[in-house]
């Protein structure tokens, strides 16, 4: 072998070491943000009402209540180093609307809030469960609004501040970024999806998200998900708080898709009330979710 061509070798092992230590560090980084004692309604304990497909039906069990419990509490101090890790870019962007003093004041209120919320959490499966991560990354965000609706914030501005929250957690270089896109396509990820998928139709967990894998054709799409039942969802319900549930699905799905490079583009939501999330990826296209097809402020459409 060439001189140069080995050096062109050990500089291409170089980049992808790197991008995959990166992705380690970026998805790792992409947990917890921020949370406040706002107007929070809650149920029963032991039990959730939440309406599926025009059904209403009790959620939860003490057995599920008390593997939660233990799951999150034992993990508190982890979570909330992740929250503060992830809440960094909350003070800049809280910074261009509110004095100093206001600004601190909804940091540590925040934070206070998130703490509260870990024992809530329902349990979903744990470390098994890829969705876990989404649940608790979703209620730092439902922390974030609590506090700022008592600031005098409309669901709509404190979307939009999660919506720069989430833009600053995947500020990377995009050939990292594009290298864990990579690694949500091919045979062996659509195997996994379409086991979850089936999986999540025993609904061993009420609380859990629900599913129906996609075949795509390779050129309208490369795979898809209806997703029929969604964990948010159900527990900002449960908290009262379902009035920001789309503007997380924006930020998350919408920016996450974008920088990783996979091409979705969904139509409809559960949290605009439709029957599903009709998710479609096709990797390299352009992202597409209808709500911010013309730009911000998205455009939702209650049905």
């Amino acid at each position: 072998m060439r001189k140069e061509d080995s050096r062109d070798l050990n500089r291409r092992e170089f980049i992808e070491r790197s991008a995959k230590t990166m992705a380690v560090v970026v998805v790792g980084s992409t947990i917890p943000i921020s949370i406040t004692a706002g107007s929070c309604t809650k149920g029963d304990e032991n039990t959730t009402t939440k309406a599926t497909g025009g059904n209403t039906r009790k959620e939860g069990s003490s057995v599920h209540k008390q593997q939660g419990t233990n799951y999150y509490i034992s993990r508190k101090s982890e979570l909330l180093k992740s929250y503060d890790k992830g809440a960094k870019p909350l003070g800049k962007i809280l910074a261009t609307r509110f004095d100093d003093k206001h600004t601190n004041t909804i940091l540590i209120e925040a934070r206070q809030e998130f703490e509260a919320i870990i024992p809530q959490l329902p349990y979903i499966g744990g470390d098994k469960n890829f969705n876990t991560r989404n649940l608790i990354m979703a209620s730092s965000c439902l922390a974030i609004y609590r506090v700022l609706k008592d600031h005098g914030k409309t669901a709509e501005e404190v979307g939009q501040i999660i919506y720069e929250m989430t833009e600053a957690l995947v500020d990377y270089p995009k050939f990292i970024l594009h290298f864990i896109g990579r690694l949500k396509y091919g045979k062996g990820y659509e195997k996994k999806i379409k086991e979850w998928a089936t999986e999540s139709q025993k609904r061993q967990y009420p609380g859990d998200w629900v599913g129906t894998f996609v075949e795509g054709d390779r050129r309208e799409f490369d795979y898809g998900i209806d997703m029929t039942e969604c964990g948010i969802s159900k527990f900002f319900h449960a908290q009262g708080a379902d009035e920001i549930v789309p503007y997380i699905c924006v930020s998350m799905d919408g920016i996450f898709s974008k920088a990783f490079n996979r091409g979705l583009v969904r139509t409809m939501t559960l949290a605009e009330g439709y029957d599903r999330c009709d998710f479609r990826y096709k990797r390299g296209r352009d992202t597409l979710l209808l709500p911010l097809k013309d730009g911000w402020p998205p455009q939702f459409h209650q049905h």
